[in-house]
Protein backbone atom coordinates (compact mmCIF):
# COMPACT_ATOMS: atom_id res chain seq x y z
CA UNK A 1 0.00 0.00 0.00
CA UNK A 2 1.02 3.34 -0.56
CA UNK A 3 0.91 6.26 1.48
CA UNK A 4 -2.36 7.82 -0.11
CA UNK A 5 -3.70 4.70 0.93
CA UNK A 6 -2.55 3.96 4.78
CA UNK A 7 -1.41 7.16 5.37
CA UNK A 8 1.94 5.66 6.64
CA UNK A 9 5.64 6.80 5.51
CA UNK A 10 8.57 4.72 5.71
CA UNK A 11 12.14 6.04 4.75
CA UNK A 12 12.14 4.06 1.87
CA UNK A 13 8.64 6.01 0.40
CA UNK A 14 11.24 8.95 0.14
CA UNK A 15 13.98 9.29 -2.77
CA UNK A 16 16.87 8.11 -0.99
CA UNK A 17 19.47 9.52 -3.40
CA UNK A 18 18.18 12.89 -2.48
CA UNK A 19 18.13 12.65 1.28
CA UNK A 20 21.14 12.98 3.41
CA UNK A 21 21.77 11.48 7.70
CA UNK A 22 23.30 12.36 10.64
CA UNK A 23 23.61 8.99 12.75
CA UNK A 24 23.73 8.45 16.63
CA UNK A 25 27.39 8.41 17.39
CA UNK A 26 26.80 4.80 18.50
CA UNK A 27 25.77 3.24 15.41
CA UNK A 28 28.31 5.58 13.38
CA UNK A 29 31.16 4.55 15.58
CA UNK A 30 29.71 0.01 14.90
CA UNK A 31 29.92 1.11 11.10
CA UNK A 32 33.39 2.72 11.18
CA UNK A 33 34.60 -0.24 12.92
CA UNK A 34 32.72 -3.17 10.27
CA UNK A 35 33.97 -1.28 7.45
CA UNK A 36 37.39 -0.76 8.35
CA UNK A 37 37.99 -4.68 9.91
CA UNK A 38 36.18 -5.72 5.64
CA UNK A 39 38.28 -3.22 3.76
CA UNK A 40 37.24 0.38 2.93
CA UNK A 41 37.86 -0.61 -0.84
CA UNK A 42 36.80 -3.89 -0.66
CA UNK A 43 33.60 -2.89 0.07
CA UNK A 44 33.13 -0.17 -1.85
CA UNK A 45 33.93 -2.40 -4.34
CA UNK A 46 31.10 -5.06 -3.77
CA UNK A 47 28.38 -2.86 -3.03
CA UNK A 48 29.47 -0.70 -5.95
CA UNK A 49 29.45 2.48 -4.65
CA UNK A 50 31.60 5.02 -4.41
CA UNK A 51 34.83 4.73 -2.29
CA UNK A 52 35.20 8.73 -2.14
CA UNK A 53 31.82 9.40 -0.54
CA UNK A 54 32.72 6.12 2.08
CA UNK A 55 36.29 7.90 2.74
CA UNK A 56 34.78 11.50 3.21
CA UNK A 57 32.11 9.89 5.43
CA UNK A 58 34.11 7.71 7.85
CA UNK A 59 36.70 10.27 7.93
CA UNK A 60 35.16 13.53 9.33
CA UNK A 61 31.59 12.02 10.62
CA UNK A 62 29.57 13.80 7.54
CA UNK A 63 26.08 13.18 6.20
CA UNK A 64 25.92 10.39 4.38
CA UNK A 65 23.73 9.99 0.91
CA UNK A 66 20.51 7.48 2.50
CA UNK A 67 20.83 5.32 -0.68
CA UNK A 68 24.39 4.58 0.41
CA UNK A 69 23.66 4.33 4.29
CA UNK A 70 20.63 1.53 3.09
CA UNK A 71 23.31 -0.12 0.69
CA UNK A 72 25.66 -0.15 3.42
CA UNK A 73 23.53 -1.72 6.84
CA UNK A 74 21.52 -4.25 5.12
CA UNK A 75 25.01 -5.77 4.05
CA UNK A 76 25.92 -5.44 7.61
CA UNK A 77 22.59 -6.47 8.79
CA UNK A 78 22.12 -3.09 10.74
CA UNK A 79 19.11 -1.23 11.42
CA UNK A 80 19.04 2.30 11.39
CA UNK A 81 15.95 3.72 10.94
CA UNK A 82 15.50 4.54 14.53
CA UNK A 83 19.06 5.96 15.03
CA UNK A 84 18.83 9.08 12.48
CA UNK A 85 20.18 12.11 14.32
CA UNK A 86 18.78 14.37 11.53
CA UNK A 87 17.42 14.09 7.85
CA UNK A 88 17.57 16.87 5.42
CA UNK A 89 17.41 17.61 1.38
CA UNK A 90 19.59 18.96 -0.93
CA UNK A 91 18.67 22.46 0.34
CA UNK A 92 19.94 21.85 4.08
CA UNK A 93 16.46 22.07 6.10
CA UNK A 94 15.24 19.27 7.25
CA UNK A 95 14.21 17.04 10.81
CA UNK A 96 16.11 16.68 14.01
CA UNK A 97 15.10 13.10 15.57
CA UNK A 98 12.61 12.34 13.04
CA UNK A 99 9.83 9.61 14.23
CA UNK A 100 9.89 7.58 11.53
CA UNK A 101 7.61 5.55 10.18
CA UNK A 102 5.61 9.29 9.80
CA UNK A 103 2.41 8.27 10.70
CA UNK A 104 -0.63 10.57 9.61
CA UNK A 105 -3.17 8.14 10.92
CA UNK A 106 -3.87 9.91 14.35
CA UNK A 107 -5.59 12.90 15.11
CA UNK A 108 -2.16 15.07 15.34
CA UNK A 109 -1.55 13.58 12.19
CA UNK A 110 -4.88 14.18 10.32
CA UNK A 111 -4.52 17.56 11.91
CA UNK A 112 -1.45 18.71 10.38
CA UNK A 113 -2.86 17.45 7.05
CA UNK A 114 -5.99 19.63 7.34
CA UNK A 115 -3.94 22.58 8.47
CA UNK A 116 -1.61 22.12 5.54
CA UNK A 117 -4.90 22.04 3.21
CA UNK A 118 -6.87 24.89 4.84
CA UNK A 119 -3.97 27.76 6.43
CA UNK A 120 -1.34 26.34 5.19
CA UNK A 121 0.04 25.24 1.74
CA UNK A 122 2.90 24.13 -0.19
CA UNK A 123 4.45 27.22 -2.26
CA UNK A 124 5.82 27.07 -5.72
CA UNK A 125 9.10 26.70 -4.43
CA UNK A 126 8.20 23.72 -2.50
CA UNK A 127 7.96 24.79 1.02
CA UNK A 128 5.50 24.27 3.09
CA UNK A 129 3.85 26.94 5.50
CA UNK A 130 1.06 27.25 7.71
CA UNK A 131 -0.64 30.96 9.01
CA UNK A 132 -2.96 31.62 11.53
CA UNK A 133 -3.39 34.56 13.91
CA UNK A 134 -5.04 33.22 16.57
CA UNK A 135 -2.17 31.49 19.11
CA UNK A 136 -4.04 28.66 20.45
CA UNK A 137 -4.58 27.44 17.15
CA UNK A 138 -1.27 28.08 15.98
CA UNK A 139 0.54 26.87 18.66
CA UNK A 140 -1.47 23.84 18.41
CA UNK A 141 -0.30 23.29 15.02
CA UNK A 142 3.05 23.44 15.70
CA UNK A 143 2.96 20.72 18.31
CA UNK A 144 1.24 18.46 16.26
CA UNK A 145 3.56 18.56 13.44
CA UNK A 146 6.04 18.15 15.67
CA UNK A 147 4.91 14.92 17.14
CA UNK A 148 4.38 13.42 13.74
CA UNK A 149 7.56 14.49 12.03
CA UNK A 150 10.30 15.68 15.32
CA UNK A 151 12.44 18.50 16.16
CA UNK A 152 11.87 20.87 12.17
CA UNK A 153 13.38 24.27 12.20
CA UNK A 154 11.38 26.85 10.79
CA UNK A 155 11.23 30.73 9.52
CA UNK A 156 8.82 32.47 11.10
CA UNK A 157 7.32 35.83 10.54
CA UNK A 158 4.50 38.09 11.76
CA UNK A 159 2.13 40.34 9.39
CA UNK A 160 -0.84 42.50 10.70
CA UNK A 161 -3.53 41.93 9.36
CA UNK A 162 -6.93 44.01 9.90
CA UNK A 163 -7.48 44.19 13.83
CA UNK A 164 -5.04 40.99 14.38
CA UNK A 165 -1.16 40.18 14.01
CA UNK A 166 -0.75 37.00 11.70
CA UNK A 167 2.11 34.51 12.42
CA UNK A 168 3.52 32.41 9.47
CA UNK A 169 5.65 29.75 9.62
CA UNK A 170 8.06 28.13 6.61
CA UNK A 171 9.22 24.52 7.07
CA UNK A 172 12.22 23.24 4.85
CA UNK A 173 11.74 22.05 1.38
CA UNK A 174 12.62 18.86 2.38
CA UNK A 175 8.75 18.33 3.95
CA UNK A 176 7.42 19.10 0.45
CA UNK A 177 8.49 15.40 -0.34
CA UNK A 178 6.39 14.13 2.60
CA UNK A 179 3.60 15.88 1.48
CA UNK A 180 3.49 15.13 -1.92
CA UNK A 181 3.72 11.34 -0.89
CA UNK A 182 -0.19 11.89 0.48
CA UNK A 183 -1.53 13.63 -2.47
CA UNK A 184 -1.10 17.33 -1.55
CA UNK A 185 0.35 19.22 -4.62
CA UNK A 186 2.13 22.40 -4.60
CA UNK A 187 1.38 25.79 -5.46
CA UNK A 188 -2.07 28.25 -5.02
CA UNK A 189 -5.18 26.23 -3.74
CA UNK A 190 -7.35 27.90 -5.34
CA UNK A 191 -5.43 26.25 -8.67
CA UNK A 192 -5.20 23.02 -7.42
CA UNK A 193 -8.11 22.19 -5.79
CA UNK A 194 -6.78 19.92 -3.64
CA UNK A 195 -8.79 16.74 -2.17
CA UNK A 196 -8.65 15.35 1.32
CA UNK A 197 -5.99 12.00 1.23
CA UNK A 198 -8.18 8.47 0.51
CA UNK A 199 -6.62 6.57 4.05
CA UNK A 200 -8.81 8.96 5.88
CA UNK A 201 -11.84 8.25 5.14
CA UNK A 202 -11.38 5.01 6.45
CA UNK A 203 -9.68 6.04 9.93
CA UNK A 204 -11.90 5.86 12.80
CA UNK A 205 -14.82 8.78 14.35
CA UNK A 206 -11.85 10.15 16.24
CA UNK A 207 -9.51 11.06 13.84
CA UNK A 208 -12.72 12.25 11.38
CA UNK A 209 -13.74 15.20 13.61
CA UNK A 210 -9.88 15.64 14.59
CA UNK A 211 -9.56 16.72 11.01
CA UNK A 212 -13.34 18.42 10.84
CA UNK A 213 -11.88 20.90 14.25
CA UNK A 214 -8.94 21.83 12.47
CA UNK A 215 -10.74 22.53 9.01
CA UNK A 216 -13.32 24.43 11.28
CA UNK A 217 -10.41 26.27 13.41
CA UNK A 218 -8.84 27.53 10.45
CA UNK A 219 -11.94 27.40 7.55
CA UNK A 220 -14.92 27.67 9.65
CA UNK A 221 -17.50 30.14 11.20
CA UNK A 222 -20.05 29.22 13.72
CA UNK A 223 -22.89 31.51 13.18
CA UNK A 224 -25.00 32.22 16.29
CA UNK A 225 -27.86 34.19 14.45
CA UNK A 226 -28.23 31.64 11.62
CA UNK A 227 -27.37 28.73 13.68
CA UNK A 228 -25.33 26.83 11.46
CA UNK A 229 -21.95 26.16 10.91
CA UNK A 230 -19.92 26.79 7.84
CA UNK A 231 -16.58 26.41 6.24
CA UNK A 232 -15.45 28.01 3.01
CA UNK A 233 -13.38 27.54 0.25
CA UNK A 234 -12.56 28.82 -2.98
CA UNK A 235 -11.11 27.72 -6.21
CA UNK A 236 -10.56 28.61 -10.16
CA UNK A 237 -14.43 28.97 -11.96
CA UNK A 238 -13.83 26.58 -14.13
CA UNK A 239 -13.98 23.94 -11.83
CA UNK A 240 -17.65 22.63 -10.77
CA UNK A 241 -16.99 22.24 -7.10
CA UNK A 242 -14.68 22.59 -4.63
CA UNK A 243 -13.15 19.60 -4.20
CA UNK A 244 -12.29 19.91 -0.46
CA UNK A 245 -15.40 20.52 0.67
CA UNK A 246 -17.24 17.97 -1.54
CA UNK A 247 -14.53 15.55 0.06
CA UNK A 248 -15.74 17.12 3.51
CA UNK A 249 -19.33 16.65 3.18
CA UNK A 250 -18.51 13.19 2.26
CA UNK A 251 -16.67 12.56 5.68
CA UNK A 252 -19.84 14.29 7.61
CA UNK A 253 -22.17 11.76 5.91
CA UNK A 254 -20.12 8.69 6.87
CA UNK A 255 -20.73 10.98 10.49
CA UNK A 256 -24.39 10.22 10.20
CA UNK A 257 -24.15 14.40 9.09
CA UNK A 258 -26.02 15.89 6.57
CA UNK A 259 -24.64 19.55 5.00
CA UNK A 260 -25.44 21.57 1.87
CA UNK A 261 -22.85 22.95 -0.74
CA UNK A 262 -23.36 26.54 -1.89
CA UNK A 263 -22.04 28.35 -4.58
CA UNK A 264 -21.04 31.87 -4.20
CA UNK A 265 -19.57 35.00 -5.77
CA UNK A 266 -16.81 34.76 -8.43
CA UNK A 267 -14.40 37.41 -8.11
CA UNK A 268 -11.49 38.08 -10.70
CA UNK A 269 -7.58 37.84 -9.64
CA UNK A 270 -4.83 40.01 -11.15
CA UNK A 271 -3.12 36.79 -10.76
CA UNK A 272 -4.97 34.46 -13.24
CA UNK A 273 -8.43 32.56 -14.23
CA UNK A 274 -11.73 34.21 -12.00
CA UNK A 275 -11.73 32.47 -8.83
CA UNK A 276 -15.49 31.10 -6.90
CA UNK A 277 -16.27 31.10 -3.34
CA UNK A 278 -17.62 28.17 -1.99
CA UNK A 279 -19.58 27.46 1.26
CA UNK A 280 -20.76 24.01 2.96
CA UNK A 281 -23.24 24.76 5.70
CA UNK A 282 -24.47 22.60 8.40
CA UNK A 283 -27.19 22.91 11.35
CA UNK A 284 -30.07 21.56 13.57
CA UNK A 285 -30.01 21.03 17.27
CA UNK A 286 -29.12 17.06 16.85
CA UNK A 287 -26.10 17.54 14.50
CA UNK A 288 -24.58 20.82 16.25
CA UNK A 289 -25.38 18.89 19.59
CA UNK A 290 -23.29 15.79 17.96
CA UNK A 291 -20.40 18.23 16.61
CA UNK A 292 -20.35 20.25 19.99
CA UNK A 293 -19.82 16.76 22.08
CA UNK A 294 -16.85 15.23 19.36
CA UNK A 295 -15.40 18.29 17.97
CA UNK A 296 -11.92 19.58 19.48
CA UNK A 297 -12.00 22.92 18.46
CA UNK A 298 -8.89 25.12 19.44
CA UNK A 299 -10.70 28.39 18.63
CA UNK A 300 -12.62 29.65 22.09
CA UNK A 301 -14.80 32.15 20.07
CA UNK A 302 -15.94 29.24 18.27
CA UNK A 303 -16.37 27.12 20.58
CA UNK A 304 -18.55 29.45 22.78
CA UNK A 305 -20.49 30.42 19.81
CA UNK A 306 -21.71 26.70 19.62
CA UNK A 307 -22.63 26.43 22.91
CA UNK A 308 -24.29 29.73 23.06
CA UNK A 309 -25.98 28.38 19.76
CA UNK A 310 -26.86 25.16 21.96
CA UNK A 311 -28.37 26.83 24.79
CA UNK A 312 -30.36 28.97 22.68
CA UNK A 313 -32.10 26.15 21.21
CA UNK A 314 -35.92 25.45 22.78
CA UNK A 315 -36.36 21.99 22.84
CA UNK A 316 -39.64 21.35 20.52
CA UNK A 317 -41.77 17.15 20.86
CA UNK A 318 -43.57 17.22 17.35
CA UNK A 319 -46.77 15.09 17.56
CA UNK A 320 -47.20 13.26 13.62
CA UNK A 321 -51.17 14.25 13.74
CA UNK A 322 -50.14 17.71 14.87
CA UNK A 323 -47.52 18.68 12.94
CA UNK A 324 -48.94 20.74 10.90
CA UNK A 325 -50.54 22.63 13.33
CA UNK A 326 -47.66 23.09 15.70
CA UNK A 327 -45.85 24.46 12.46
CA UNK A 328 -48.48 27.52 11.63
CA UNK A 329 -48.93 28.20 15.28
CA UNK A 330 -45.01 28.96 14.99
CA UNK A 331 -45.58 31.07 12.01
CA UNK A 332 -48.59 33.02 13.22
CA UNK A 333 -46.69 33.74 16.02
CA UNK A 334 -43.65 35.03 14.22
CA UNK A 335 -45.58 36.47 12.10
CA UNK A 336 -47.46 38.63 14.32
CA UNK A 337 -43.99 39.80 15.71
CA UNK A 338 -42.26 40.84 13.16
CA UNK A 339 -44.86 40.65 9.65
CA UNK A 340 -43.68 37.72 8.01
CA UNK A 341 -41.23 34.46 9.22
CA UNK A 342 -38.40 33.08 7.56
CA UNK A 343 -37.12 29.59 7.27
CA UNK A 344 -34.09 30.69 10.30
CA UNK A 345 -37.13 31.79 12.15
CA UNK A 346 -39.00 28.52 12.30
CA UNK A 347 -35.59 26.55 12.96
CA UNK A 348 -34.69 29.01 16.16
CA UNK A 349 -37.97 28.33 17.72
CA UNK A 350 -38.44 24.83 16.52
CA UNK A 351 -34.84 23.57 17.22
CA UNK A 352 -34.97 21.84 13.68
CA UNK A 353 -32.54 22.30 11.19
CA UNK A 354 -32.85 24.95 8.62
CA UNK A 355 -32.83 23.02 5.79
CA UNK A 356 -35.72 20.88 6.54
CA UNK A 357 -38.00 24.12 8.05
CA UNK A 358 -37.09 25.23 4.28
CA UNK A 359 -38.00 21.92 2.90
CA UNK A 360 -41.32 22.35 5.46
CA UNK A 361 -42.19 26.29 3.88
CA UNK A 362 -41.58 24.41 0.06
CA UNK A 363 -44.44 22.23 0.65
CA UNK A 364 -46.87 24.48 2.50
CA UNK A 365 -46.12 26.75 -0.39
CA UNK A 366 -47.42 24.21 -2.99
CA UNK A 367 -50.86 23.62 -0.91
CA UNK A 368 -50.73 27.58 -0.98
CA UNK A 369 -51.20 27.51 2.53
CA UNK A 370 -48.65 30.42 2.50
CA UNK A 371 -46.59 32.70 0.18
CA UNK A 372 -43.20 34.45 -0.71
CA UNK A 373 -43.51 38.32 -0.24
CA UNK A 374 -39.62 38.80 -0.66
CA UNK A 375 -37.48 35.13 -2.37
CA UNK A 376 -34.49 34.67 -0.78
CA UNK A 377 -31.08 36.16 -2.12
CA UNK A 378 -27.38 34.75 -2.15
CA UNK A 379 -23.74 35.71 -2.97
CA UNK A 380 -22.29 38.47 -1.10
CA UNK A 381 -25.32 40.10 0.30
CA UNK A 382 -27.41 36.69 0.84
CA UNK A 383 -30.93 37.15 2.45
CA UNK A 384 -33.98 34.78 3.87
CA UNK A 385 -37.07 34.57 1.93
CA UNK A 386 -39.57 36.07 3.92
CA UNK A 387 -43.08 34.56 3.43
CA UNK A 388 -46.50 35.13 5.01
CA UNK A 389 -49.55 32.37 6.35
CA UNK A 390 -52.28 33.21 3.81
CA UNK A 391 -54.90 30.52 5.51
CA UNK A 392 -56.06 29.87 8.89
CA UNK A 393 -54.94 26.55 9.08
CA UNK A 394 -58.02 25.16 10.95
CA UNK A 395 -59.96 25.91 8.10
CA UNK A 396 -57.30 24.67 5.50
Amino acid sequence: MTPLDNGIIYLEDLPLNKLYIELQDNLFQLLDSQIRSFGIHKLARTLQISKRILCHWLSKNSLIRLDVLKTVCEHFQLDYQDKIVFIRGRDGGGIYNPKFPLDFTTCAGVRVIAGILGDGGISIKLNPYYMNSDSNIFNGFMLDISSVLGNIPYFSEKRPRKNTLLTIVTFPRFLSSIFLLLGIKPGKKVETNPHIPLFIFSLQQEQKYALLSQFIDDEGTVNTASYHISISSACLEKYPESHLLKDIQHLLISLNLLSSIYPRNVYPSKRGEPRRNWRLQLGGQLQLKQLYANLSLRSQIKSNNLLQILNSYILTVFRRKDIDKTYFNFMQKIQQSKGYFTSIDLAKITGRDVGSCRNTIIKYRKRNLIKCIKPYTSGDYHDYGQYVVTIDENNR
